[in-house]
């Protein structure tokens, strides 16, 4: 375990509340994501871009993410559907942007009401969007994919389709994969084989943009990590296991693999 470290992420004032009834007030979210970083909470998905018509809960997403960004050594993370989402994100300021998607197409019809073709399309808009404001003002955008250990819908989801999507978004720019239970599906088993599948897709992976001669692959903005659900979904805290990806016998310490869980955007846990 010398060569591995963990990351706590939580994402409670997201997921723990996005399907409340009773709006929170913003003065107790906003005093929750306070506590926590002072407690030195590394990294907190403090909200969620969403259309208040839709999610009611985050009409105040913007004043929430100001807050947190007040927090000293917090890094403000925010979900976004689409890039309206992304671009109520960026203009916030927020440290990092969590697309989502899911692997399972009824799934994804259900939560974002697309097909994946769509949300793929729509994270490569986002991913054009962003790299084109300043370096200074440029969140790291992470690829969220929902049920990929499994979907109330249509039960098991093949490994081959977590990496052919996990593919599609790290070749559109995703700088870090979120690779989640969201419903309580996975095991150790499942996560290890799944976890395998998507390290041998990444290796394939190329930005057309920005090429290099080492062994890790060259990005638009900076390395992927990839991230897999332990498992589940109903935990307000959420614990990464990172370490250092390898190929052959050199390390590329900058790219992580570590372990997530949490919900999908507008879906309750099973």
């Amino acid at each position: 375990m010398a060569d591995k470290d963990v990351v706590v992420r939580e994402v409670g004032p997201r997921d723990g509340i996005q399907i409340l009834q009773q709006f929170m007030p913003t003065a107790a979210k906003i005093a929750w994501i306070t506590a926590e970083a002072a407690c030195g909470v590394p990294e907190i998905e403090a909200t969620s871009f969403v259309p208040a018509k839709v999610i009611a809960q985050f009409a105040d997403a913007g004043e929430v993410a100001a807050a947190a960004l007040r927090a000293p050594g917090l890094r403000v993370a925010a979900l976004v559907p689409n890039l309206k989402g992304a671009e109520r994100a960026a203009e916030a300021g927020v440290h990092k942007i969590n697309f989502v998607m899911s692997v399972s197409r009824t799934h994804n019809l259900n939560n974002v009401r697309r097909e994946r073709e769509e949300s793929v399309a729509d994270f490569r808009r986002i991913v054009e969007m962003l790299n084109a404001l300043p370096a200074d003002r440029r969140p790291v955008i992470a690829g969220g994919l929902s049920t990929a250990l499994g979907c109330s819908f249509e039960g098991r989801v093949p490994v081959e389709e977590v990496r052919r999507w996990a593919g599609r978004l790290a070749e559109a720019g995703a700088q870090e994969l979120v690779v989640a239970d969201t419903v309580g599906y996975g095991d150790p088993a499942q996560v290890r084989e799944v976890f395998r599948a998507v390290r041998r897709r990444s290796a394939r992976c190329r930005s057309p943009r920005i090429s290099t001669t080492r062994a890790a692959p060259a990005w638009p903005m900076s390395p992927p990590r990839w991230s897999a659900a332990c498992g589940c979904s109903t935990r307000r805290w959420r614990a990464s296991a990172a370490a250092p990806l390898r190929r052959g016998r050199r390390a590329t310490s900058s790219r992580r693999i570590s372990a997530s869980c949490w919900t999908a955007w507008g879906c309750a846990p099973a």
